[in-house]
């Protein structure tokens, strides 16, 4: 590697994955073997997480949701979702979720729009007690604004998961970590005290993240009682 380049080569790189089915499990592998960390798809002309099934299976790498969007979604079928990848993939996927805007929500998807940092706040904790339940072997017991979880009965109770989630993520738990995407002010402080890791809007500079989206993610976890 040559001496301008040497300061990147901790640095780890994810790219688009193709949203091809039946494509999915090689180019994972061809990104893997290229030294690529990660591989992400999006919600856009595919559904999110269908790609990510063959890619788990053929590949090691990172595998994450870039983004699903949450409110239309109930998070019990979230968690199934993860909890499959999470447990395909070896312990290398990531659950990123957006809440999108309004039109998409209402008019798209038909689905209920009224206070969205509030909406993703209530499903980011439903999804992570649907998880600690399972891992644990809990009764299951979740009541917030706008979702209420209080039923998991053994046959429809997946299994404790056994590989670690993947190093990127920061965490030494085995259940999925959840990202979520932020842009404004109130919904990243709410990312930075409720999720594992906060998505970034593609849209943006390096004078915002740094002033804008770095500060109010500081000042978030520290309120929290969070370590950055």
């Amino acid at each position: 590697m040559g001496a301008g380049l040497s300061r990147f080569a901790a640095v780890l790189l994810d790219t688009v994955l193709t949203t091809d089915l039946a494509d999915c499990g090689r180019h994972a592998r061809e990104l893997a073997d290229a030294g690529f960390a990660g591989a992400f798809t999006y919600e856009g002309q595919t559904d999110p997480f269908f790609p990510l099934v063959p890619a788990a299976l053929e590949a090691d790498i990172d595998l994450y949701t870039n983004v699903a969007i949450a409110l239309p979604r109930s998070p019990m079928h979230l968690a199934y979702q993860a909890w499959d990848l999470q447990r395909a993939s070896n312990g290398r996927f990531m659950l990123g979720l957006g809440s999108q805007i309004k039109p998409h929500i209402e008019r798209r998807y038909s689905a209920l729009w009224d206070k969205p940092v509030a909406q993703m706040r209530d499903l980011i904790r439903a999804t992570k007690a649907i998880f600690e339940a399972w891992q644990n072997e809990t009764p299951l017991h979740y009541e917030g604004p706008y979702y209420q979880h209080t039923l998991s009965i053994p046959p429809l109770t997946p299994k404790p998961l056994t590989h670690a989630t993947a190093a990127k993520s920061g965490s030494t738990a085995k259940v999925p970590p959840i990202w979520a995407g932020a842009l404004g002010p109130m919904m990243t402080k709410m990312v930075a005290a409720e999720a594992d890791g906060i998505i970034i809007h593609p849209f943006n500079s390096a004078h915002f993240l740094r002033e804008h989206s770095r500060r109010l993610v500081t000042e978030a976890q520290a309120a929290a009682g969070r370590d950055l």
